[in-house]
């Protein structure tokens, strides 16, 4: 919030007024604002000095009027209070620091949608533009953004409460929002006016996979040839290894009944991060209802806080190809209804690379503070929910402060000869780890209900029999750490527990139970009254589910920010502070960091 007082005011107007002088000389450029040729540390502090209103010494932009070099933002104005704006994205890019806007750009025209309504064809748009949300948008087939070599870069800009809608094909279209690297998106939503990706399909009759879903592609690092790598879904470039890369902000966003299958290993996801650089801010996201993964990275140095997969038809939190970003305060829900049973559904699913466990950089995510609720148990669940926490093929990475409940298979399994690996010491060669490297740790995490007895924290067929010998070397020809290790691996230092009898949740829900099942027994969207539920909850639905933790079981918190410094020091597990409370019912509804209308859960 921007504070002044009357006289920054006045001395603001009087540096305006002596800055508006005859014009004395051509203006220069975009941010030179002392007319030496040059655009540096010294315009950012002259305009500084000029916003908290300094007089100036000199013709600014050597033309005595500051509008011909100072309007950073592109805002067309330099007037009080946009000055301070224009000083502050001055002063980030002389540091080198990301802005949205290149200087002197702004957002780009407002598109024109007469009725209120636009759809937009299949085409790759190359300038930045606007949509409102007075109006609705939506997309024919892919559409997508870039930006021309050697042009300004290409911000699609998205006011908040906008809903933006996916055709349902009714051939071969693929209707789909793609930022291809070196574009940005500008999606600003609130939590009271979100933004909204989602079918064009009448409630009630959407469903996963009705469209494309938001595609994301930086110009950050990958662990493929050359640092880039192709997209899945549409054979779109990603990647170039510049770490600090930006490809937008977005928060209170929600994309829904997206994902397209292809073909095998080929998809779409409802929100998908390719190659997304450490200066990307992507928080306040949820991925819901769809057709493969709610939110995936495929490399990328980018981080995220408070995020929501719900109702995907795989994994809630997927990452490969070298990620090395991180997570924190993070929500996973499977549903029954939504889960494909041919595929083996996770909470997370963390991979290196498939096609070279050990390639670099390897994937390193840091994630804390996640809570993730499998199908297991709810009534007429397929067999699509399989481990919560799944990391192979050479993954390192950091996990604290979880809960892992209810899910069909392992609450926690390690594969791969490449991930075990790294992830234990056999410093005497008797083939059973002494101790971590420290490359892969889960600590301070809950793991409940998980697998067909409701016990198991980690997968069956782990080493409970002798270690393997030269003689006998079982899985691994190196006869070394291997993927049999799970158990020598957890008992070396992974903190997990696994309180047979308690609930990780509370209000005394549990897979067995009254475990709150993702279905249309949740209220959903404005005006729609309580009467709409049916089934089990009908008269007593919740518009929010319970996932705030209960104190009792609970293995101690880990300070998140000895994972990363740049996370919020926790005194709890799992994604929700207890002592924030939860109002479950009600257009009103609010859990902590999770409220509605920026998140709902109907899933049809």
């Amino acid at each position: 919030m921007r504070k002044c007082n009357g006289n920054v005011v006045v001395g603001l107007v009087a540096a305006l007024a002596v800055a508006v002088l005859p014009a004395v000389s051509t203006a220069q450029s975009c941010g030179d604002i002392n007319d030496d040729g040059n655009v540096n540390q010294t315009d950012a502090q002259l305009l500084s000095f000029l916003a908290a209103g300094g007089s100036p010494a000199i013709s600014v932009c050597g033309t005595g009027t500051l509008s011909d070099c100072a309007d950073i933002v592109g805002d067309g104005s330099v007037s009080f209070p946009a000055i301070l704006d224009d000083a502050a994205a001055l002063t980030l890019q002389v540091a080198g620091l990301a802005t949205i806007f290149d200087a002197c750009e702004g957002a780009g025209p407002t598109i024109a949608c007469p009725g209120g309504t636009v759809t937009i064809a299949g085409q790759t748009i190359s300038s930045s533009e606007t949509w409102p949300a007075s109006c609705l948008v939506k997309l024919a087939d892919a559409v997508f953004f870039e930006t021309p070599d050697g042009g300004p870069t290409t911000v699609l800009t998205i006011e908040p409460g906008t809903t933006v809608q996916g055709i349902k094909p009714a051939g071969s279209e693929t209707p789909g929002l793609f930022i291809l690297p070196g574009a940005k998106i500008n999606a600003q939503g609130t939590p009271s006016s979100p933004i909204i990706f989602t079918s064009d399909q009448a409630p009630g009759a959407r469903n996963i996979g009705d469209w494309g879903g938001v595609n994301i592609n930086g110009r950050s690092t990958v662990n493929g040839p050359d640092c880039q790598f192709t997209a899945e879904g549409l054979p779109v470039p990603f990647g170039g290894c510049v770490t600090n890369d930006s490809s937008g902000i977005a928060r209170f966003v929600r994309v829904e009944f997206a994902g397209i299958d292809f073909t095998e290993g080929n998809e779409l996801n409802l929100w998908t991060m390719n190659g997304l650089g450490s200066q990307t801010e992507f928080n306040f996201i949820q991925a819901h209802a769809g057709n493969d993964d709610c939110l995936e990275w495929f490399g990328g140095t980018s981080s995220h806080t408070n995020v929501i997969s719900s109702a995907c038809g795989d994994d809630g939190f997927d990452f490969q190809l070298g990620f090395t970003g991180s997570v924190q305060f993070g929500l996973q829900i499977q549903s029954k209804a939504t889960l494909d049973a041919g595929r083996d559904g996770r909470g997370i699913e963390g991979d290196n690379s498939e096609f070279d466990n050990d390639a670099t950089p390897r994937s390193d995510p840091r994630m804390c503070n996640l809570t993730m609720l499998g199908a297991n148990g709810q009534a007429g669940a397929n067999d699509g929910s399989d481990s919560g926490v799944l990391l192979r093929r050479g993954t390192h990475g950091q996990f604290a402060n979880m809960i892992v409940q209810c899910y069909g298979d392992a609450g926690l399994e390690i594969r791969d000869i490449a991930t075990s690996r790294d992830a234990c010491v056999d410093s005497n060669g008797d083939h059973l780890p002494e101790s971590l490297t420290g490359d892969l740790l889960v600590r301070n995490s809950l793991f409940f209900d998980n697998g067909s007895g409701g016990t198991e924290h980690a997968k069956s067929g782990g080493r409970l029999v002798a270690p393997c010998t030269a003689a006998d070397p079982g899985e691994d020809p190196d006869c070394n750490c291997n993927s049999e290790d799970y158990y020598d691996l957890l008992s070396a230092g992974f903190e997990v527990q696994n309180p047979i009898g308690s609930n990780a949740i509370s209000s005394g829900l549990s897979c067995t139970d009254n475990y709150p099942d993702l279905d249309n027994s949740f209220c959903s969207g404005a005006g729609i009254p309580l009467s709409c539920c049916t089934g089990a909850g009908a008269g007593t639905c919740r518009a929010l589910p319970d996932v705030m933790p209960d104190a009792f079981g609970f293995p101690s918190a880990l300070n998140c920010a000895s994972v990363d410094a740049a996370f919020e020091a926790t005194g709890y597990v799992g994604a929700f502070d207890p002592s924030a409370g939860c109002t479950l019912t009600g257009a009103g509804a609010s859990c902590d960091w999770m409220s509605k209308p920026w998140v709902e859960f109907a899933i049809n």
